[in-house]
């Protein structure tokens, strides 16, 4: 694929995870009798995979721009693909953290009368479920930032030597 087909494929896939935010957080809780337009857990699922594949794509571009063959084994061994899929990681904390998670019964002000009126929610992904996707998500970060800095500390960059302040 050429780069210029993969940039339009990169942003594609951000298009498609923007979609899937969207979907997870607008589902994720429902009132109770409500029926839940969409299936969170799988577009949870969809949402890794399709950021999955944009951190291959931003790597397979990142390569190709420096005039490396964008193999399979060249994008699965490089720093770029850690560097992007750190950022990428990141991102998704961020939106685990955004996601709605009310459950069960809670009392909510009236507008009309002031009276409290009591709703029940179910969630489909929990708070607690929401606490160990994050923390998953920091693991995995914490391994990637470990293999960048050992990576940057044995890569001599031979053509700034003679660079000073």
């Amino acid at each position: 694929m050429k780069i210029s087909k993969a940039l339009k494929l990169k942003n594609r896939l951000a298009g498609e995870i923007g979609r899937l935010k969207t979907l997870i957080q607008t589902s994720n809780v429902v009132k109770n009798g409500v029926e839940r337009e969409h299936d969170v857990v799988k577009n949870i699922d969809d949402l890794n995979k399709t950021v999955a594949s944009l951190i291959d794509v931003k790597t397979a571009i990142a390569l190709g721009n420096t005039g490396r063959m964008a193999t399979t084994q060249a994008i699965n061994d490089n720093n770029h693909k850690s560097i992007f899929a750190m950022a990428e990681l990141k991102g998704l904390i961020e939106f685990y953290k955004s996601i709605p998670t009310t459950h069960g019964k809670v009392t909510e002000g009236s507008f009309m009368r002031g009276d409290p009126i009591e709703a029940t929610y179910d969630a489909a992904i929990r708070a607690k479920e929401v606490e160990k996707r994050v923390k998953e998500l920091q693991s995995r970060i914490d391994d990637l930032q470990d293999s960048v800095d050992a990576y940057n500390a044995s890569t001599d960059l031979p053509g700034i030597e003679g660079i000073t302040v």
